[in-house]
């Protein structure tokens, strides 16, 4: 089964954008973790949309912080490659690939999708 572990929960706000919830996730995967964090308007807040925001190479999910809160309302995950940020490196002799990062952001995707419909 898949699950969700948060932590350091804390409320964010830059001169300009809204205040956001931010929350550091932990995704569990065969060799170790994902890192992510996800970044949400108060409750009063309507949430518009939901974005899974990707790095780029020799990057990590803290790439996104001063620019989601000042995006439009929604919900933001931004995700730490395997061997990027806080996320565990994959197993010694393990190719880092494009597929494989395919691969790591359905991972996220589905572990998403899953919590929204037990909601």
């Amino acid at each position: 089964m898949l699950r969700l572990v948060s932590s350091a929960l804390q409320v964010r706000q830059v001169s300009g954008g809204l205040p956001m919830t931010v929350k550091e996730l932990t995704i569990p995967v065969p060799w170790g973790h994902i890192a992510a964090k996800e970044y949400s308007n108060p409750p009063d807040t309507h949430n518009e949309h939901n974005v899974l925001a990707l790095h780029g190479w020799m990057d990590n999910a803290n790439t996104f912080d001063r620019l989601i809160p000042m995006l439009p309302g929604g919900n933001f995950v931004c995700m730490d490659f395997p061997g990027h940020g806080k996320s565990s490196y994959r197993p010694g002799g393990v190719c880092y690939s494009i597929t494989d990062y395919v691969i790591d952001v359905a991972r996220v995707v589905n572990v998403f999708s899953y919590v929204s419909r037990k909601s």
